[in-house]
């Protein structure tokens, strides 16, 4: 299970996600009254079943990074950076955000991620990784990519083991210097854009996208992620087949009480301990032609496969099975 964006506590600035920063460790004490681990006691206790619990975060805290203001930025040195706005049009192209210094990123990880894993908390996903490459200055890139993804790598398998889902991830100095490395078990890694529910132009290309990044991931230390998507949908039976072939994990993110049990049924199985297990070939899938393009009139072919793929050739027709 996944608790997603906006648990946080945040300082609501602006109108947008993008101008908004994290203000402390603790969850949104509106939304969480009793508190994150409060919460996650009690889901624990109503549904036995659900065996890790993660939450999501930036990797600069929140897509506005930290709140100038907040318990976060007393307690860690900080910094100003500019960065390309990625937010809606109208915005300024450039503006100013406050993350945590280079001295106290690695505090700032122990810290957080020590706090999760006393609430009962198993795993991460870190989002917002690529605004790092979109900082304006050179200095603000060499002086603190590669300290916050040490510092984040170190605390993930520290308190989870590298139970995490890295997102937003695909750019080059994230690939060569956290991915490739195998030096450290592999973890769950976002292939590509997100899914998409109201926009069904998006579907197809999002089948493309992936099994074309594959081509390359499937050499990195990671598993590749397909992202979530609905079992009650237009596409749904689309995106279930590809989570099936991909090997990479398989999760929803229905409407509540909106499940199509039988296409779950299909993707999943029961262990003889009475444990349902998703069915999961052991290699990724992918392109099983890396010239297909997005526009060509072809069938897109997606495979599961060690080595090439072989066509049998027969002497005549009483030697065909």
């Amino acid at each position: 299970m996944i608790i997603d964006d906006n648990w946080q506590s945040l300082d609501h600035r602006g109108q947008s996600q993008f101008e908004q920063g994290w203000k402390e460790f603790e969850a949104d004490r509106v939304a969480f009254p009793r508190g994150l681990k409060s919460t996650i006691d009690h889901i624990r206790q109503r549904h036995p079943g659900i065996k890790n619990i993660a939450v999501w975060h930036a990797m600069l805290g929140y897509w506005g990074g930290i709140a100038p203001e907040g318990d976060i930025a007393n307690a860690y040195k900080t910094v100003r950076v500019e960065l390309e706005s990625p937010g809606p049009s109208g915005t300024p192209p450039v503006r100013d955000m406050t993350v945590v210094a280079k001295d106290d990123v690695g505090r700032l990880f122990n810290d957080f991620y020590r706090f999760l894993a006393s609430c009962g908390i198993d795993g991460v996903k870190t989002d917002v990784q690529s605004f790092m490459d979109r900082w304006t200055l050179a200095e603000a890139r060499r002086d603190l990519i590669t300290e916050y993804l040490d510092a984040w790598t170190i605390a993930s398998l520290r308190y989870f083991r590298m139970q995490v889902i890295s997102c937003m991830s695909q750019v080059p100095q994230i690939i060569f210097h956290t991915q490739l490395p195998r030096n450290r078990p592999a973890a769950l890694c976002r292939n590509s854009q997100d899914f998409y529910p109201d926009n069904p132009s998006s579907h197809p290309w999002h089948i493309w996208a992936n099994a074309h990044n594959s081509q390359l991931t499937q050499h990195l230390n990671i598993l590749p992620d397909w992202d979530m998507f609905q079992t009650v949908h237009d596409y749904s039976s689309f995106h279930a087949a590809a989570r099936c072939i991909s090997g990479g994990p398989i999760y929803i993110t229905d409407e509540p009480g909106k499940h199509n049990l039988d296409l779950i049924k299909k993707m999943t199985g029961v262990t003889v301990r009475g444990q349902t297990v998703i069915f999961r070939p052991s290699v990724v899938g992918k392109s099983t032609h890396q010239y297909t393009g997005f526009e060509d009139n072809v069938l897109l072919k997606v495979g599961s496969y060690h080595g090439k793929l072989v066509t049998p050739i027969y002497n005549d027709s009483t030697d065909r099975p």
